[in-house]
């Protein structure tokens, strides 16, 4: 028989044995775990930044839409941001939106002139010569008089009529060179993006804006061959 002292021993060592395997199972799984976390990692930091690109691409359409709405009620471009947030009472923009990559509303503006219209759809461009490359003649909209009284432009300390000359600065406080009617928006993070909008692979070359000869080149595109009509089943004698 063993004496107590010895039984004491052998209980002590099978404890520390026990303990000796939980710690290298629980060091075992962390360092599974840590492996998992880096092969999972990455896939997650892609999907926050795919789900960036919809955010940002949608919050420009926002803009986007908001100059088509203004240009078809007034037959022309903006001057800045205020008037499409309200002119003669009327929000064509409902809200101003943060760029998803900046955290900022630091949207570069694009002006009119400023951007390469491919005959037949392509790529969109800077054009830094100022003038449109399109064969489509540059659209010549009739401006509408804006009547005096509180239902002017709101923003800019105007209550009448906008001035001819624009505003030279960006409505979401970065300075733009020129100025002139805003047509569009643009990012401004230079950064590599995962997709790719008119063959531009950068945020800060991606461009978003409405031009009304987009809409006439698509009415000039025929459409293409609908579906060939089933063959009628030949009836059968005496059928």
């Amino acid at each position: 028989m063993f004496s107590p002292r010895k039984v004491s021993d052998i209980a002590r060592t099978k404890s520390r044995r026990q303990a000796g395997y939980i710690l290298l199972s629980v060091m075992l799984l962390m360092t599974l775990m840590l492996v998992a976390l880096s092969v999972e990692l990455p896939r997650v930091r892609q999907q926050i930044k795919r789900d960036k690109e919809e955010e940002m691409i949608h919050r420009a359409h926002e803009y986007t839409g908001a100059i088509r709405r203004f240009y078809r009620k007034f037959g022309r471009y903006p001057l800045n941001i205020e008037q499409l947030e309200n002119t003669n009472n009327l929000r064509f923009l409902r809200k101003r939106y943060k760029d998803p990559f900046t955290g900022k509303d630091d949207w570069r503006l694009i002006h009119q002139g400023e951007v390469v219209l491919k005959v037949g759809g392509g790529t969109t461009n800077l054009n830094n010569s100022g003038g449109f490359n399109s064969g489509f003649s540059q659209p010549t909209p009739t401006p509408t008089p804006t009547p005096q009284g509180s239902g002017g432009i709101s923003g800019g300390g105007n209550s009448g009529s906008p001035s001819p000359s624009g505003s030279s600065g960006s409505a979401f406080g970065n300075p733009q060179p020129g100025g002139g009617p805003i047509i569009g928006v643009g990012g401004t993070r230079k950064e590599e993006s995962i997709k790719i909008i008119d063959e531009k692979d950068h945020y800060n070359e991606w461009v978003f804006y409405y031009d009304p000869r987009q809409e006439q080149q698509q009415q000039l595109i025929p459409p293409g061959p609908g579906p060939s009509p089933s063959p009628s089943p030949t009836p059968r004698p005496g059928g």
